[in-house]
């Protein structure tokens, strides 16, 4: 017979067990979008840097491209090939690899722009 001490161990235990299988359930680790505008303060193109930090033996998940919008709307995306280590990626070690994705866009005007991936 199970205590109710027993119980909650159990309960306890399940639960961080299945907390920790889907802490390493995804093959992205971590990433970050940066921005600059290019040219003089009056120039409206940006230049858009993705970093993604991802599982380097998850091959059937590895992106060679990954789409930027660059509005809230999704009207203006485009397809962004990644540009480091000829287009492979670089292994870092410990199962993560960095990859780097680089694209330029001009606004047609100034004004507030949710840039996403």
């Amino acid at each position: 017979m199970m205590t109710k001490y027993t119980k909650t161990l159990l309960l306890i235990l399940v639960g961080l067990a299945g907390l920790h299988s889907n802490a390493f359930a995804t093959h992205n680790r971590a990433g970050e979008i940066t921005i600059r505008q290019i040219g003089d303060c009056n120039d409206l193109t940006i230049e858009a840097t993705i970093v993604t930090y991802t599982k380097a033996s998850s091959v059937a998940a590895d992106r060679d491209t990954l789409t930027i919008c660059w509005d809230e709307d999704g009207i203006f995306c485009e397809r962004v090939a990644r540009s480091n280590g000829n287009g492979n990626g670089v292994i870092l070690g410990n199962d993560v690899k960095f990859n780097t994705y680089i694209a330029t866009h001009t606004y047609p005007a100034r004004g507030r722009y949710v840039i996403s991936v």
